[in-house]
């Protein structure tokens, strides 16, 4: 099975939009369709625009895969991110949603990242968006892609380099990558997307000796 690991191309961005649905079912867990398909956008987007290093696997000239990362150290600076507010305050305003579920889905948002903050408060090397087509897993693509990331950042001098995920969901792999569990918190915008989950950050030291 030969994967191809290369830099994200804006004509990625509509498969990579199809893995996180794949992933976290926007369109099953939000019932209003526009506010579903912002959600989708806004968190697809987020992860992209907060990184200045994202990678897409490619398998049979398709994308099975893709890592948004941020290299704190690295010249390249994210971009995108007024940009990407301005439209998250047009869609949550203008786009035709039920008010009570928008209201509702913007106050979970708001308290998953004031709750995040409080356990991780300094700028840090991150993966931002990380998702394996669920078709694929197991085939060692995820390892290719943060494999890559990683020596990225080891070869910056980047120190650490945490992700945010749930215990539910990816963290076993955190955990045999070298990654060791920072402390839990709550999210219920992850109770949402993991119905009993928890959210957690985890961190990796880089080797860089």
């Amino acid at each position: 099975m030969v994967i191809s690991i290369r830099n994200f191309e804006q004509q990625d961005y509509d498969r990579c939009e199809e893995l996180v649905n794949e992933a976290w079912h926007f369109d099953k867990i939000i019932a209003d369709k526009n506010l579903s398909k912002t959600a989708l956008r806004m968190y697809t987007k987020g992860g992209l625009c907060s990184g200045n290093m994202n990678l897409v696997a490619v398998y049979q000239g398709r994308v099975v895969g893709f890592l948004f990362g941020l290299n704190h150290l690295a010249k390249t600076k994210p971009r995108g991110r007024i940009r990407l507010a301005l439209d998250a305050i047009f869609s949550f305003n203008f786009k035709k949603m039920d008010k009570v579920e928008r209201n509702k889905f913007i106050k979970t948002l708001t308290n998953h990242n004031k709750n995040r903050t409080i356990i991780e408060p300094s700028k840090a090397s991150e993966i931002c968006l990380f998702v394996v087509s669920q078709d694929l897993r197991g085939k060692n693509i995820g390892t290719k892609l943060w494999e890559k990331f990683r020596d990225f950042c080891i070869a910056t001098g980047v120190k650490r380099i945490r992700v945010e995920t749930n215990k539910l969901g990816a963290s076993s792999y955190y955990e045999k990558q070298g990654f060791t569990l920072v402390s839990d918190f709550d999210s219920t915008l992850h109770e949402l997307a993991t119905p009993g989950g928890q959210a957690c950050m985890y961190e990796y030291f880089c080797n860089t000796t």
